[in-house]
């Protein structure tokens, strides 16, 4: 059969497509509708997502589902702290932000549905919003705008899970806080924390395996469980990374890490994020550490470094600390340059010139301090060191401490108020010339005692230096004039008045009543080599000094008969 158009059939067809169409464009309209920012009102009956009366400014009524929209909170307004509920399901967004200013600092918190976020957050200076919904990035972004970002609560552990994307803490001069205090990092992305900024990792993060960088001057507060089995923690110059509530627990990132001040335990940092950081914060490093550059730790507690320890750098306490700093070799350590990583000392200079009597003084473990201008009460606790040429209103050696005076060798003076020596003193021998042949405690002031009880010497003989039978070394000048209560002893000996001990052959007596009177004086008596006069070769040799003094009798008579000849000649 033919099919036959008339002349209707055309125009009739265009017209109902026509109609058609306009009946589908606003739906077209709606599903390729741009993403649109919709701002927080509350002004419907509940506190939902889903109640077009609690927003502004959507395309729709209220966020769709999967369009990307970008959400604003504003706090000016607030009279409570306000909870909101995502009952929105899928709820995929572009970014969020929270601002305005809020005299009470009440602020918004995110209940129900989890949100998935591509654009990142921005968040005010007075504002620290809380996240009780989960959160997950769709790509890499940022958080900043100067406020603080909260994870959960004790009642909810809500996850961010970064994925595979890099997530950077701050921006320019941001100080923004992300802090997971109950929440918890999860996926394989990176975090970037940058100057000023902070990250606290205090919620349980097994599961997160990225990595952290802290820029500028970072800091990144954590716990145990916060650190999750992360491959790496990178510390730049001028950040810190402080470490809490370990209570001895492994920190198996591997760490590195460069300068000052870098490493803080315990409570130091001043963080009071849940749950309570301990006391001791003792922490054991069972990862790789790489040192950048000369590195200090603040603790009171014990950092163990079980791990490979890598770079030509120092790695030290902090001044001032009284914690203990541990290489632990025994647990398979082999990292590079370990030879002249120093393990336990940090050292502390006090130039000459800076003089402050009153500033007391303690030297921790692992310390030396170095005094050559002038502080006030100095203790040095046991581990600890104290050199120098300075001047100290009085010294405490505890046992286990030592004073080495000078700078090999030297005086260090004790001015006023006492001396107590039951550590060790390190008197080095290298002339005759106190403070600056051999090291001398100079102690002053009318009424300063010395009390000696319990104290070690030990001697060292520089060996460029020809000690000889006689020589006296008055290693402490007690001005103060009293008598000194105790002694010292060596090797374990106790060396009463007028006692005698022996360094590599040399034998020395010791005195608690030389130089004029109640000076510790040591006198060598025995085993030193007697002044070289020449007399010593030829009593022991005298069958050689025999035949050289014939022989040279024997050149003068030929010269002299040689000298006549010339002269009958003439």
């Amino acid at each position: 059969m033919k099919l036959r158009l008339s002349r209707y059939t055309v125009p009739t067809l265009v017209l109902g497509l026509s109609s058609l169409f306009i009946f589908m464009v606003p739906s077209m309209a709606q599903a390729i509708a741009p993403p649109s920012t919709c701002t927080w009102t509350g002004g419907g009956s509940d506190s939902n997502f889903s109640t077009a009366a609690n927003w502004s400014g959507c395309n729709s009524a209220a966020p769709v589902a999967n369009a990307g929209d970008s959400l604003i909170f504003d706090s000016t307004n607030l009279i409570a702290y306000t909870y909101i509920n995502n009952d929105i399901t899928n709820l995929s967004l572009g970014s969020i932000t929270f601002q305005g200013s809020n005299s009470n600092y009440y602020n918004y918190t995110i209940t129900g549905n989890a949100i998935t976020l591509s654009s990142g957050i921005v968040v005010g200076s007075s504002d620290s919003p809380k996240f009780d919904a989960g959160l997950t990035l769709t790509a890499s972004q940022s958080f900043t705008g100067g406020g603080g970002i909260f994870l959960g609560d004790a009642t909810s552990t809500p996850t961010l899970n970064v994925g595979t994307y890099t997530l950077t803490i701050g921006s320019g001069s941001d100080t923004t806080s992300l802090l997971n205090g109950y929440g918890a990092i999860a996926g394989s992305g990176s975090l970037v924390v940058q100057s000023g900024s902070t990250l606290s990792l205090d919620g349980a993060s097994s599961g997160w395996t990225g990595s952290i960088t802290a820029e500028g001057t970072a800091s990144i507060w954590g716990q145990a469980g916060g650190f999750g089995s992360h491959s790496s923690v990178t510390i730049l110059s001028g950040a810190f990374i402080c470490l809490g509530g370990f209570n001895g627990a492994d920190f198996s990132a591997n760490l590195t890490i460069g300068g000052t001040d870098a490493i803080y335990t315990a409570d130091s940092c001043g963080h009071g994020g849940p749950p309570a950081y301990d006391t001791t914060a003792s922490v054991n490093f069972t990862g790789t550490v790489t040192l950048t550059a000369d590195t200090t730790i603040y603790t009171v507690g014990t950092v163990t470094v079980s791990g490979p320890l890598n770079g030509n750098f120092t790695l030290g306490l902090d001044s001032g600390e009284v914690g203990n700093l541990v290489i632990d070799s025994s647990n398979n350590q082999s990292g590079t340059g370990n030879s002249t990583v120093t393990s336990a000392v940090q050292v502390t200079t006090v130039a000459a010139g800076d003089n402050q009597p009153s500033l007391q003084v303690g030297v921790a473990a692992n310390q030396e301090y170095v005094i050559d201008g002038v502080r006030g009460d100095t203790e040095v606790y046991s581990g600890g060191l104290l050199k120098g040429t300075g001047t100290v209103e009085g010294l405490s050696v505890d046992l286990g401490g030592t004073v080495a005076p000078g700078h090999s060798p030297g005086c260090l003076t004790v001015n006023g108020g006492g001396l107590l020596e039951a550590g060790t003193y390190q008197a080095e021998l290298d002339g005759t010339t106190a403070c600056t042949g051999y090291d001398q405690l100079v102690v002053t002031g009318s009424g300063s005692t010395i009390n000696l009880t319990g104290g070690t010497l030990t001697v060292t003989v520089d060996s460029g230096f020809k000690i000889t039978n006689g020589q006296t070394f008055e290693i402490i000048n007690n001005q103060a004039g009293g008598a000194i209560t105790g002694q010292l002893s060596y090797n374990g000996t106790a060396l009463p008045e007028g006692s005698t001990f022996t360094v590599n052959g040399v034998v020395f007596k010791i005195s608690y009543q030389g130089g004029g009177g109640n000076n510790v004086v040591l006198t060598v008596v025995s085993g030193a080599a007697a002044p070289n006069t020449g007399f010593g070769l030829a009593d022991s040799n005298w069958s050689l000094m025999a035949g050289m003094t014939t022989l040279s009798a024997l050149t003068l008579l030929i010269l002299a008969r040689r000298y006549n000849r010339l002269a009958y000649n003439k």
